[in-house]
């Protein structure tokens, strides 16, 4: 009965770490609350796992929980949708953090007991509460983890996102490095084995694994810094153009008026009409101009590069229309990716349409409430007839040589890919290319 009593409460408690870490650790960090079929998913998955963990238990759960990380993997990827950054850094969150409660549970047991490893399977009192220790440990740091999640959602979200797969590969095969060869001398001679080592490596391996993120952070934001001085001067060159251009259309206003008094003075009402038709036309390039504001366009990364854009277009006699309906400022994406993205994509709409007969194209800003998400939308002309295969324009090595439309667009979809809330989407139709950038609220 007791052998039976303490499986249960260790299947329980594995049942409580798994189904608990993966709910609200991604509940947390995504913001959003799983629907009941996903968490019915997620404790199933959390009791097999509990069993499979009770029966080929060693002395410690955790020196077995590598054949989770396959399921495990599954379940975060096609269950809970998270991207592989994510996925990847909560596989190893969730190890280091069972690892370590495990350990310091087992050290306080060992010390206050003065109890042998033996003990925590053939003693029932020592085997309950060094389980009871370990899950309030593991819910106390879990706590925690929630909280600082909770307070830096935002800075997570990028750090994570920017990660490459040749630095997670670095992290994980240092995560490795360090406690598996440790592992593999246990499980070699457990009665020579000083569990000390083990301990120490657990120890080490969190705060290697600390270290290691915080330097990625620190690196992370100092080439944001980089990035966002290149933006400051974008920006101030769009400041500059912008007060240049209404300088002239303020020198240009008394001859503008000068001139119609001259034609009704002379009654040459027909030549008036084809000067009130040029007047027009330039009159909506004001009209365009005027959303070229940093109080409409609200956040610099993307005031400049829009601005910069709008002139280049302008230079070519492209016409460029530009709906804001959003606060662009609140736009849930790293502004230096999207200054980026909103470069590419706008750099491709000026090569493609200068080539068209009517060169216009449109940006809008606007977001949906029902998606609760901002939606960016580049459309312009393109030539007639044009053959381009939308659902591959954003495959490596693919481009459409006749309008350019295939340039950088395999880098756009790498970034927005390596994003959680995001997506992309294009479109052609009546000589317009269309292309549709969702970003979700976090």
């Amino acid at each position: 009965m007791t052998i039976e009593f303490i499986s249960f409460i260790k299947i329980i408690s594995q049942i409580i770490i798994f189904f608990s870490f993966i709910i609200s650790t991604n509940e947390t960090y995504n913001n959003k609350k799983f629907n009941l079929p996903k968490k019915i998913y997620i404790l199933c998955f959390s009791i097999i796992m509990s069993i499979v963990i009770n029966f080929l238990s060693a002395e410690l759960s955790f020196l077995i929980y590598g054949i989770l990380i396959i399921p495990l993997f599954i379940i975060y990827k096609y269950i809970l949708d998270v991207k592989n950054n994510t996925n990847i850094m909560s596989l190893l969150l969730f190890y280091i953090m069972i690892s370590f409660c495990e350990m310091l549970a087992y050290f306080l047991i060992r010390e206050s007991f003065n109890a042998y490893i033996e003990d925590f399977h053939t003693n029932f009192n020592i085997s309950l509460y060094f389980i009871v220790l370990k899950l309030f440990i593991f819910i106390t740091l879990l706590i925690l983890l929630n909280k600082y999640i909770k307070k830096n959602n935002k800075k997570l979200h990028e750090v994570i996102d920017s990660f490459s797969n040749k630095e997670l590969l670095f992290l994980i095969s240092l995560c490795c490095s360090v406690i598996i060869p440790e592992l593999l001398k246990f499980n070699t001679d457990k009665s020579d084995y000083n569990f000390n080592f083990l301990s120490l490596n657990i120890f080490q391996l969190a705060i290697i694994f600390t270290l290691i993120f915080s330097y990625f952070k620190y690196i992370h934001f100092y080439n944001k810094s980089q990035s966002e001085l290149i933006e400051s001067k974008t920006y101030n060159k769009t400041l500059v153009e912008l007060v240049e251009n209404l300088r002239i259309l303020k020198h240009d206003y008394n001859n503008i008026l000068q001139s119609i008094n001259g034609y009704i003075v002379t009654k040459q009402y027909n030549e008036l009409e084809e000067h009130m038709k040029s007047l027009t036309s330039e009159a909506s390039n004001i009209s365009n101009l005027e959303c070229i504001n940093p109080e409409i366009i609200n956040q610099p990364a993307i005031y400049g590069i829009v601005g910069a854009k709008y002139f280049v277009a302008n230079s070519k006699n492209i016409q460029f229309k530009l709906d804001v309906l959003t606060d662009i400022s609140t736009i849930d994406f790293d502004f230096t990716d999207l200054s980026r993205i909103l470069g590419i994509l706008l750099d491709n709409a000026i090569e493609a349409s200068e080539k068209t007969e009517t060169p216009k194209i449109h940006l809008t800003f606007k977001y949906d409430k029902a998606k609760q998400a901002n939606i960016i939308i580049i459309k312009n002309s393109v030539i007639p007839n044009l053959n381009l295969d939308v659902s591959k324009i954003f495959n490596k090595g693919v481009s459409s040589k006749k309008v350019k439309s295939g340039i950088g667009l395999w880098e756009v979809k790498k970034i927005i890919s390596s994003k959680s809330n995001s997506q992309i989407y294009a479109s052609l139709k009546d000589n317009e290319f269309c292309q549709t950038i969702i970003i979700e609220k976090i």
